[in-house]
């Protein structure tokens, strides 16, 4: 099912999609596990910045501390940020409100940008390196 449109698409003789870009290799970890506490703190994290109402500031934050927890921490942790900070990128580039979640900065939903959206683990990586890279967003208030 999940390659079925790959499929259909080469046996028709039409143009396949490109292979992603290989995923660049992690840095390696220790063998230690992720404390309760570190868990707690990425959940606290993940609801405050990434949550269902979120904005560019939080999520310019939230990137930043996920994007060094996936590649500093280890693999128990690693790998819950590392899921986090796909979440954090691709609801960054989602710069309107759409379903469930709420933009409060772009409140309104842009029916130009209604599709369905991937990411790879290197465009995640390359992206969270130009949000932190950015001057750090200042929230927008309602009314403000």
């Amino acid at each position: 099912i999940a390659f079925g449109r790959w499929v259909a698409a080469d046996i028709a003789g039409q143009e396949t999609p490109t292979p992603s870009p290989a995923i660049p290799p992690l840095p390696p970890h220790s063998a230690a596990p992720a404390s309760p506490v570190e868990i707690a703190e990425l959940r606290r994290l993940m609801i405050d910045r990434v949550g269902v109402v979120r904005d560019a500031a939080g999520l310019q934050q939230a990137v930043a501390q996920l994007a060094r927890r996936a590649f500093e921490s280890p693999p128990a942790l690693a790998d819950r940020a590392l899921v986090g900070l796909l979440i954090a990128v691709s609801a960054w580039k989602r710069t309107e409100s759409r379903g469930g979640h709420f933009r409060s900065d772009r409140p309104a939903a842009d029916p130009a940008l209604a599709r369905s959206s991937s990411i790879t683990l290197a465009e995640a990586r390359m992206l969270a390196d130009e949000i932190v890279r950015q001057p750090m967003s200042r929230p927008i208030h309602a009314g403000a």
